[in-house]
């Protein structure tokens, strides 16, 4: 039998080839939807064999002609749960500081503040993906096989939404909600499941970003024909809301307020990894993380899509070095620390936030 590990890397290298060929063929003006425009914000990298020290601060270095900042102190990162818990996607912490994540076999546990005493509180019977606690307490998560539900603080599970427009979700990815209560989230695709993973990838562009509202219990989509829509992320201001799309290794901004209530653009584009989860850090940006299967890397971002911070952990190999954690699918920011999640390791991670005297 195949495992897991490389089925999903077949389907990773599948859709980066597909995904590669859709967008050189596409113009850089070239524009999605009537209501799009194209703001430019790309990224390029290149990384030396024997990369430069450049300066340290704290626990992380900047190195190279790439200006990647990396952990120079592996015992600063911190895995919690690693007999228990595997491919925990996402990381929310409650008010209490506990933590959670949602598992490849369905079920959603939690961790105490320090990392001990790991409790299975629901099982989804699919696989959570995103998740975020609403006002009331009760976690938001975005199931792929599910749709979205709701989880109350004993664990009870209830189905919010499982369809728009008369199209079922068929992988519903991530989830953020405004501070009105407003549940945003994706589905990145309505075509295939996460069990065929590779013709989901493939098969685009079939995602939508989608807003539940709570009180009605109504839910409507707000774009469509996305690139295998997935990370998604409410600004700090409570303006727009940004969805990943993966394949397009670009990123899509929506206005909530403003003259421009309703519009679309690219946040940020011409990623050199595909985007994956992506959190507001509740001031002045956000965090993305960058599907790579070797190395951890993420971004800081302003609320403009300019990069601040490009951050890389050790290589994650077949033998991993010390401070490794691949591939990061989400970074949570909670009382100075950042909480990283991930489809396929074991247990989930927490670093310190990377000192501003660092930033790009």
């Amino acid at each position: 039998m195949v495992s897991k590990k490389i089925l999903y890397a077949l389907a990773i290298v599948t859709i980066l080839v597909v995904a590669a060929g859709m967008f050189m063929m596409q113009k850089p003006s070239e524009q999605i939807g009537e209501s799009t425009t194209t703001v430019t914000r790309s990224f390029t990298s290149t990384v030396t064999e024997t990369p430069q020290v450049l300066s340290k601060s704290g626990a992380y270095e900047l190195v190279g002609t790439s200006r990647a900042i990396r952990l120079s102190d592996p015992t600063q990162l911190e895995k919690i749960g690693v007999d228990v818990a595997v491919g925990p996607e996402d990381v929310a912490v409650d008010s209490q500081g506990r933590l959670y994540g949602g598992m490849v076999d369905g079920k959603i546990i939690r961790f105490q503040p320090d990392g001990s005493s790991p409790e299975v509180l629901a099982d989804t019977k699919g696989r959570p993906l995103g998740l975020h606690f609403d006002a009331d307490g009760n976690l938001i998560i975005a199931d792929a096989i599910v749709g979205l539900l709701s989880m109350a603080p004993d664990g009870t599970l209830t189905v919010l939404s499982t369809e728009a427009d008369d199209l079922p979700f068929k992988f519903t990815d991530d989830v953020d909600i405004a501070e009105n209560g407003l549940i945003y989230f994706s589905d990145a695709s309505y075509k295939h499941t996460i069990t065929n993973l590779t013709a989901a990838g493939m098969d685009q562009p079939a995602g939508r970003l989608m807003v539940y509202d709570p009180e009605t219990k109504t839910t409507t989509v707000l774009l469509e024909d996305l690139y295998f829509a997935n990370g998604v992320a409410v600004s700090p201001d409570q303006s727009f809301v940004v969805v990943a799309e993966s394949v397009a290794f670009r990123a899509t901004r929506y206005w909530l307020t403003g003259p421009r209530e309703g519009e679309s653009e690219i946040f940020i584009d011409k990623l050199i990894e595909m985007p994956d989860g992506i959190s507001s850090n509740g001031r002045d940006g956000f965090w993305m993380a960058l599907y790579t299967y070797h190395r951890g890397t993420w971004l800081g971002l302003d609320t403009e899509g300019n990069i601040v911070h490009y951050i890389q952990l050790p290589f994650s190999t077949t033998f991993p070095l010390p401070g490794s954690y691949a591939p990061v699918t989400s970074v949570q920011e909670h009382d100075g620390v950042l909480y990283l999640g991930s489809t396929e390791a074991k247990g989930l991670a927490r670093v310190p936030i990377p000192p501003d005297d660092l930033r790009q």
